[in-house]
Order: structure tokens, then C-alpha cells, then sequence
């Protein structure tokens, strides 16, 4: 058992391990697998190369997983952020609502602007987003016509008017 990076009323934040990826994949939500199956790649594969390859955790109740918080970063300040579901996801969506505001202060200890895209047909993802403080940016249309929102969330507790990147160096 991996040690808790922070516990809340039952969930665990936990930095995703190798023992994850197949309960995890055995337990993915149809529409979490829908998003990989333009991949060549095995879903299986897939899992194990986030888990080896990017900042992955684990959202999980009682050691089953739950949510997968995928972060890349793109600067020293910004990340893209992605996430999968298992089945789960759907009995226990209150308390993972509930829980999210401490996932996304926890991103926000090392990333100051968080990125991600979501579907214009996931509607409880989008309003979910919309609460917790993300903004909708802008939006772009695939091949097929199917529409995503690109949204972003700076870190509230930080009032940055300026590109950290970009300040001067005091000697």
C-alpha cells in the first residue's frame, strides 16, 4: 500500500503505482475507454506508460480506485491535465465532487495554471469544472464535428500578475 498524500472523509489522493493499472483497467468506465480507442496502443498499455511516463495519481475509497489525475506539464508554472474513471465513478460522484477541491489545491502547490479539454457531450464533467473554478477559454470541433472546451484555472490563493518565467533575477 502506497501511503496517502492526503486523506478526506474516505478518499485517498495517492501517487499512481504499477498495482494500480489492473484493477484500474479491469474497472474503466466506457467513456473513459471511448477516449482511447483512436490509439493504437492497448488501453492496457496506455495505463502502464501514464503510470511510468507522467505525474499520475490515484483517487481511490477504500484501496479500489476511482479517478485517475493525469498531469503534464507545458511550463514551469502550467500543466495539461487529463483524468480517466473507473465504474465506480458512479456511486460514489458526490464524494469525489466533494473531494476535488483538495485534488486541484494540491495540483496548485506546483502548478500555478491548469489546462484541460472536455467534451461538449459530458455535461456533468463540464458543470463539475464550472464549480470548482475553471474557466472555458475557447473551444475546438474534431474531424467528426464533435465540439471540446478547452478550460483553464489559475490558483486562486495566488493573485500572479506576471509570468513567474519571465521576472527578473535580483543579484
Amino acid at each position: 500500500m502506497v501511503k496517502p498524500l492526503f486523506t478526506h472523509r474516505g478518499y485517498d489522493l495517492v501517487p499512481m503505482q504499477e498495482h494500480h493499472v489492473i484493477p484500474f483497467f479491469n474497472d474503466i468506465a466506457p467513456y473513459s475507454l471511448e477516449e482511447y480507442c483512436d490509439h493504437e496502443d492497448s488501453m492496457l498499455d496506455i495505463l502502464y506508460s501514464m503510470q511510468k511516463d507522467a505525474e499520475c495519481f490515484i483517487v481511490e475509497k477504500d484501496g479500489v480506485p476511482i479517478w485517475l489525475v493525469g498531469l503534464q506539464p507545458i511550463g514551469n508554472q502550467e500543466v495539461f491535465m487529463f483524468s480517466s474513471f473507473t465504474n465506480q465513478m458512479k456511486k460514489n460522484w458526490l464524494g469525489v465532487v466533494k473531494f476535488s477541491p483538495r485534488v486541484f489545491s494540491f495540483i496548485h502547490e506546483t502548478y500555478y495554471k491548469i489546462n484541460l479539454h472536455i467534451e461538449s457531450q459530458y455535461e456533468g464533467a463540464i458543470n463539475w469544472m464550472l464549480w470548482i473554478g475553471f474557466t472555458i477559454t475557447g473551444s475546438s470541433d474534431d474531424e467528426l464535428g464533435n465540439t471540446s472546451f478547452h478550460f483553464v484555472r489559475c490558483n486562486p490563493d495566488r493573485k500572479n500578475v506576471y509570468a513567474l518565467a519571465s521576472r527578473p533575477v535580483m543579484h
